[in-house]
């Protein structure tokens, strides 16, 4: 009975984040309970292994999972054993190792379906390490999927919170209607439950998706602003940053620089400090400004800046979130380098700011655990201290979290220089050095800007710009080639629908050919060709 009760203050010391507490209570019932009482047994594994978790003992925290698995195995304990397996996956992203992660929830998935039980947060788990992987529209699926099963099961508070990532999940997919739908219906359900901070923070997202969209207003505006104020007054400097660099945001396409300017002035004073995905947003929105001030040099320092931050902070960044954000910052970032660059219409410099885009997207590859284990603790523990950060952001005092949070941060970072050392840095590309190596051949480098496809071709040492067409136009004739192509795969058919499938994918082709590479005047050479992402798709 003592360890019974031992178990059950430790796991009430877990839920109020008294996790030292919480350790001695289990460790000291762990001996009563071996041999004696099995099912106990396995509840104390699971408990301590949450906890080791959030502490950063992620290897410790992997052992009692196993273990109590093992004891519900032999108890014969199906639900238990689904829950574990779903834990062990839970937990494997956290480690970043993503392969052992989706093995897991492949696993936890079947078990749950063996015994007719509700998978949804299985589901909520997968959408972590869809957007670890950047999968970022099946994140969306599969989260809508989980949000309605959790609603049809009855778990109001589960499915509030399932809303809550099918809207970050649209954001990061670049969807910001779906985000708004989702999180407008996330803050109704989370008011209706008195969940007041979750219900801030589903109206952050509301405004976040329709500055997206390019359709906030000054109500908007001021909105931002009252969150930033009651972040502000619980400590919480970085959330309220995040929420005063959006109200800059939004200030500034309303055309009110001077406001955009103050916002982002109260902003940058958490720079040096702020989490890495915060930096980068702070650069992006400096950049932005600087633009709209007509100081392009300017622009593209802030621009060059926060990249810089992204590429440091890469091998240290935390959890699933921080992550993905600082990987949509930074391509937000190249992008409008990229753009800054077009308009000086000087093709070289060009060519490096796309090269220098795709080499930091480069950096943000699917994660896998660090060799070093001290490391690998390190960033367990960021990982946690960052989404309670995020999970009691508007409800709570995180003044603790977020100091703890900037220890670990400077830590890993230090760490991983001493690991990594000098010769992981990025370099910029030697543009000469490519129109050496070329031997006679074209290299066309594709990218969009403000939609519109562009082009610089390298060919006996000449670089030149090409404004070829309109993205949609592009993206149309492809997919009609893919159609066409698919169709033309299939066994089967009429040989009048064959001869249809022929001609659509000819007419496509064509209209491909013209719109990339006639303009350039290509024809008969060997070419270097790199695509953007969405011209990926295109069979060469």
């Amino acid at each position: 009975d003592q360890a019974r009760a031992l178990v059950q203050r430790g796991a009430v010391h877990y839920r109020i984040a008294n996790f030292g507490a919480a350790l001695a209570d289990f460790d000291d019932a762990f001996p009563l309970l071996e041999g004696r009482d099995q099912m106990w047994l396995g509840n104390l594994l699971v408990n301590r292994a949450l906890t080791r978790a959030y502490l950063g003992s992620l290897a410790l925290a992997e052992d009692d999972l196993l273990a109590a698995r093992n004891v519900y195995e032999d108890l014969d304990q199906r639900l238990p054993v689904a829950q574990c397996t779903q834990n062990l996956g839970w937990l494997a992203v956290r480690q970043g190792d993503l392969p052992k992660a989706l093995r897991y929830l492949d696993q936890a998935e079947e078990q749950f379906e063996a015994i007719d039980g509700n998978p949804a947060e299985v589901w909520v788990v997968r959408v972590e390490a869809m957007l670890l992987a950047h999968l970022t529209d099946d994140a969306v699926e599969l989260a809508e999927r989980a949000a309605d099963n959790l609603a049809f099961g009855g778990h109001g508070a589960g499915h509030a919170e399932a809303l809550i990532r099918v809207a970050q999940a649209a954001l990061l997919a670049g969807q910001p209607a779906r985000a708004e739908v989702s999180a407008r219906e996330a803050r109704r359900r989370f008011e209706e439950q008195d969940r007041l901070g979750w219900a801030a923070h589903a109206d952050l997202l509301v405004r976040e998706a329709r500055y997206a969209a390019g359709e906030a207003t000054a109500a908007d505006r001021a909105a931002a602003v009252r969150l930033t104020g009651r972040l502000e007054s619980a400590g919480l400097a970085t959330a309220a940053a995040t929420s005063r660099v959006l109200a800059a945001q939004i200030a500034l396409t309303l055309g009110d620089i001077q406001e955009c300017r103050r916002h982002l002035k109260a902003a940058a004073r958490e720079r040096s400090e702020a989490a890495v995905d915060l930096r980068a947003r702070i650069w992006l929105a400096t950049a932005q400004l600087r633009r709209a001030e007509g100081d392009r040099r300017g622009a593209l320092a802030a621009v060059a800046a926060g990249l810089d931050v992204v590429d440091e902070h890469q091998a240290g960044l935390g959890a699933t979130e921080t992550r993905v954000h600082a990987a949509g910052h930074a391509g937000h970032l190249g992008v409008l380098g990229v753009q800054l660059a077009w308009e000086t219409q000087r093709p070289k410099p060009t060519l490096r700011w796309m090269e220098r885009t795709r080499a930091s997207a480069l950096r943000f590859a699917p994660i896998t655990p660090p060799h070093d284990a001290d490391l690998a603790a390190e960033l367990g523990e960021l990982r946690e201290v960052e989404r309670e950060l995020r999970t009691t952001a508007l409800s709570g005092d995180g003044g603790e979290l977020e100091a703890r949070r900037s220890r670990l941060e400077l830590a890993i970072r230090r760490r991983t220089r001493r690991l990594l050392g000098p010769d992981t840095a990025i370099e910029a590309v030697d543009v000469d050095a490519v129109v050496g190596a070329l031997d006679g051949r074209r290299l066309i480098e594709y990218a969009a800007v403000d939609d519109r496809l562009v082009a610089i071709s390298v060919h006996e040492g000449r670089a030149r710009r090409h404004d070829l067409a309109s993205v949609p136009d592009t993206i149309v004739a492809l997919d009609q080639l893919r159609f066409g192509l698919r169709r033309l795969a299939r066994p089967g058919g009429s040989a009048a629908s064959r001869r249809a499938a022929r001609d659509m994918v000819d007419d496509a082709a064509r209209r491909l050919d013209d719109l990339l590479l006639a303009p350039i005047g290509a024809d008969g050479e060997d070419l270097v060709v790199v695509p953007p992402g969405r011209l990926h798709a295109v069979p060469w």
